[in-house]
């Protein structure tokens, strides 16, 4: 697989599982097995990066979004941008756990095993207004097909990518994309016209302050 240039993190990847395989070919004594010849091979380190948009690409992005064929996962893929939530966070949301009046989607169970909010800046609620609601359904972005949720957007995020010249992002860029942006602001939340800048530019939005940027719990705002 090295010669054939696979990433390391794929390589690793296979590797675990041979010796996984072994280990119960081992354990059931199948095909007269009594060692693991997978495990003396190396696991190669996993390159770790993230690919950052610049205001220019990322403005790209959106325009392609805007105008994709596949408007459900199209506008999923928007969430991402403008949350920073996890692919799965987005694509498997319930209506039931949208709440417009405090800007937050509700997670139930996320990948660290316990529940979690999402918070949802101007834009993003702007976006999940524009969807229509399916009778009887529950997902916010169910498929057209199978109405539940996408089991992936590789397809539709491959097209999208390709028309915004972005071939080599990869969706988990557009979560650390966020993150950075978030970083410079802990704990915060823009204002409506400065929401979408603070994801698609590299500087601070103008004339906001510290105060205006505190983000309060939806159940902590009835205490205070």
């Amino acid at each position: 697989m090295r010669s054939n240039d696979y990433a390391p993190g794929t390589v690793g990847r296979v590797i675990v599982i041979l010796r996984y395989l072994f280990n119960l070919a081992c354990k059931w004594n199948a095909l007269g097995a009594n060692e693991n010849p997978a495990a003396g091979i190396p696991v190669p380190p996993d390159v770790q990066r993230n690919r950052f948009l610049d205001k220019f690409e990322s403005k790209k992005l959106v325009e392609v979004l805007v105008r994709d064929e596949n408007q459900v996962a199209a506008k999923a893929i928007l969430l991402l941008l403008l949350t920073g939530a996890r692919r799965n966070e987005i694509t498997h949301a319930r209506w039931e756990h949208v709440d417009l009046e405090t800007s937050t989607l509700f997670v139930p169970l996320s990948k660290s095993g316990k529940s979690r909010y999402v918070i949802l800046n101007a834009d993003a609620v702007a976006v999940l207004r524009s969807i229509p609601r399916l009778p009887g359904n529950p997902f916010v972005f169910p498929s057209p097909v199978t109405s539940r949720p996408c089991a992936s957007l590789y397809f539709p995020w491959q097209r999208i990518r390709t028309k915004a010249g972005l071939e080599d992002v990869r969706l988990h860029d557009l979560r650390a994309l966020v993150c950075k942006r978030t970083r410079k602001w802990p704990g915060a939340v823009l204002p409506t016209r400065f929401a979408l800048l603070a994801v698609l530019s590299n500087e601070k939005p103008p004339a906001v302050s510290r105060r205006g940027l505190l983000f309060t719990h939806p159940r902590s705002r009835d205490q205070g």
